[in-house]
């Protein structure tokens, strides 16, 4: 994870949470007058009153959960490193002196990140030690940029969920003292009660969306980084199985 936008996602929470506590004063003075009114008021009307700042929200949501559903799916290690695949190169090993051949096209007919790597590791066998480690490591870091790249999403749902739960804080503080404004009343909270929840609820909303994006983006990348350490172990397994069994090129 970059520095810059891990500060920048951690920073809109803070803003975001800071701005929701200084307001809750006010929510609380302006809670009696309309009290009776919404005593009985539903998760769905409260979250009707944050306006249409919230459907911004509801998308981030849904774009959320699909990302989160796609990770795991694309992200099982069955699929990176399916066993079969690790199993077949390990019997053609055994096997004695494997055929380069036969070893690039199992892999291009297996195609996998860890295949891939593999791909690279076989084609330039021929090259020294110190290139082809870096042929490998080159390879693997290609295949951990690709599986981490749509765990952008996270990070960037973190990012804008609070700036557009801020955005319905400030219209709806805008609504609210336009209102006061208007009616000439500033010694009546009761006219400040709903500019005042509407603006906590489009807040509290951008926290409850950004916060688990933050956390399901370290998860997942947790995760890329593990798979891709588990594809390097194999590979440098297979190099020193290599070094006894050198690869021969196919008849």
């Amino acid at each position: 994870m970059k520095p810059g936008r891990s500060f920048n996602a951690q920073a809109l929470l803070t803003a975001a949470t800071a701005l929701a506590f200084l307001l809750a004063p006010a929510a609380a003075l302006a809670a009696p007058a309309a009290e009776d009114a919404e005593s009985h008021m539903t998760l769905f009307q409260l979250l009707q009153a944050g306006g249409p700042v919230m459907y911004p929200l509801y998308l981030c949501s849904v774009v959320l959960l699909a990302f989160v559903l796609e990770r795991l799916i694309r992200l099982r290690r069955g699929l990176i490193i399916p066993r079969s695949f690790a199993a077949a190169v390990r019997q053609m090993l055994d096997s004695g002196q494997p055929q380069r051949g036969r070893l690039l096209e199992y892999c291009k007919a297996h195609p996998s990140p860890a295949a891939r790597i593999f791909q690279a590791a076989v084609t330039h066998m021929h090259r020294p030690l110190g290139e082809l480690e870096k042929t490998i490591e080159d390879a693997g870091a290609r295949e951990a940029t690709r599986m981490a790249r749509p765990c952008r999403a996270f990070s960037i749902i973190a990012d804008i969920s609070p700036l557009i739960g801020l955005l319905g804080t400030v219209w709806g503080m805008i609504q609210a003292f336009q209102l006061v404004a208007k009616e000439k009343a500033i010694g009546r909270p009761d006219l400040l009660a709903e500019g005042i929840y509407q603006a906590l609820v489009t807040t509290a909303m951008g926290l409850t969306i950004a916060i688990p994006a933050l956390v399901l983006y370290f998860v997942f990348i947790d995760r890329v980084e593990r798979l891709v350490g588990e594809m390097d172990e194999l590979t440098i397994r297979f190099v020193d199985a290599l070094a006894v069994e050198p690869v021969v090129e196919s008849a």
